[in-house]
C-alpha cells in the first residue's frame, strides 16, 4: 500500500483522552474541507484513480471536496463521534465551529454501517493507524474494535468491512459481504485472492496508543494476527 510521503501517518495527536463512539461511517461533501478536518477528529483516506494510489491524510485532508480540484478523488472518512452517534468530537472548543461541510451518513440497506454495536461507552484513542498481517483475521476483528478498509488493486476498488472483516488475512478465503467505497456505495460480494488486495485498518486503542480495545472480556484474547505499526 502506497502513501504520500509528504503526509504524516499520525491520525490524531490529541492532547488527552475522550470518549468516542465509532458506530457510524460518514462521508463529506462540499464546504471548507480543510477547516472541517482540522475542526473534527477525522481519519481520512483518499483514493485517487488517476494514479491508482491510496493516500492517508492527516488533519489537513480534503474529505469529499468535489469542487473541481479534487474531482478525481473518492473519499472514505472514519471519524470519532460522541455517544449519540451523530455529533463529531471537536479537537477543541476554539475550532469546533461549523465549517459549511455537509455531514452525510451512508445509506446502506443490505449491509449495516454499525461499526461498533457496543453495549456501553469506552475511552478510545485513535492516535495511530495500524495494518495487520497473518493470523485469523475474522477472530482478530471480532476481538478488537476495528474499522477495516481493504483496497483491491485489480479493479481499483476500496471495500469497507464491518466486524467480520479480514484485515491482512491473505489466505484467499475471503467471500463475505462488502461495501464499495464509492459515492454509489453499492453492496457487493467478491472472492478476494491472496494477491488481489491490500488491507488497512483504523482501530480504537487505549490511552497508551498500542493496546486495542476489546469488544468484551469473552473475546478479548489475542489472536495470532500480528499488529504492524505503519
Amino acid at each position: 500500500m502506497r502513501f504520500s510521503s509528504a503526509l504524516a501517518m499520525t491520525v490524531a495527536a490529541a492532547c488527552g483522552v475522550a470518549a468516542y463512539d465509532l458506530r457510524q461511517l460518514y462521508s463529506f461533501e462540499g464546504g471548507d474541507a480543510v477547516a472541517f478536518c482540522k475542526a473534527w477528529k477525522c481519519n481520512c483516506i483518499n483514493y485517487t484513480p488517476a494514479d491508482d494510489t491510496l493516500y492517508f491524510l492527516s488533519a489537513g485532508c480534503h474529505p469529499g471536496d468535489y469542487t473541481g480540484a479534487n474531482a478525481d478523488t473518492e473519499v472514505l472518512a472514519s471519524c470519532a463521534f460522541t455517544a449519540d452517534g451523530h455529533v463529531p468530537v471537536s479537537f477543541n472548543d476554539e475550532n469546533a465551529a461549523e465549517t459549511g461541510a455537509t455531514l452525510m451518513r451512508f445509506s446502506l440497506t443490505a449491509v449495516t454501517v454499525a461499526l461498533v454495536a457496543a453495549s456501553g461507552a469506552a475511552a478510545y484513542d485513535l492516535r495511530e493507524l495500524y495494518s495487520f498481517q497473518g493470523g485469523n483475521g475474522t477472530t482478530f476483528c471480532k476481538t478488537w474494535k476495528c474499522n477495516c478498509i481493504n483496497y483491491e488493486p485489480k479493479n481499483t476498488t476500496m471495500y469497507f468491512y464491518s466486524a467480520q472483516c479480514y484485515p491482512g488475512d491473505y489466505s484467499g478465503k475471503h467471500n463475505t459481504s462488502q461495501v464499495r467505497s464509492s459515492k454509489a456505495l453499492q453492496p457487493t460480494n467478491s472472492h478476494l485472492t491472496s494477491d488481489s488486495f491490500q488491507a488497512l485498518a483504523t482501530c480504537a486503542f487505549t490511552a497508551d496508543g498500542k493496546t486495542p480495545v476489546s469488544y468484551s472480556a469473552q473475546v478479548a484474547k489475542q489472536s495470532k494476527a500480528k499488529i504492524v505499526k505503519d
